[in-house]
């Protein structure tokens, strides 16, 4: 009995420290955001295959199925990218002060 609560312990603890890592929001199968994590900016998405799109937020358009995200975060000539089919895509790099830098999302459809 021991064993299936510390098990459970565990269990929990992972999706939580998962959820807050990523900012997901509990029970969103589709999430975008931007901002600085200590010295860093980023950009990133999180998107869920094979579900049905049923809102407008992050620029989605409904009645859709997602095929991919993808990210981009800018500043001067700096330009990262990442792409996800499930799951998250992130872009984030040191922030330069002086400049400031543009994080988009872009989703594909199937």
């Amino acid at each position: 009995m021991l064993r299936i609560k510390k098990l459970m312990a565990v269990a929990i603890m992972g999706i939580v420290v998962l959820t807050s890592a990523y900012g997901v929001k509990a029970g969103e199968n589709f999430y975008a955001k931007g901002g600085k994590e200590g010295k860093n900016v980023y950009v990133m998405a999180y998107t869920t295959s094979g579900v049905k799109t049923t809102t407008t937020k992050y620029g989605i358009v409904p009645n859709k199925y997602v095929k991919y995200v993808e990210v981009t975060l800018t500043e001067l000539a700096t330009v990262k990218k990442d792409r996800s089919s499930n799951g998250v895509a992130k872009a984030s790099k040191v922030n330069n002060p002086l400049v400031v830098a543009k994080g988009t999302w872009h989703w594909e459809y199937k």
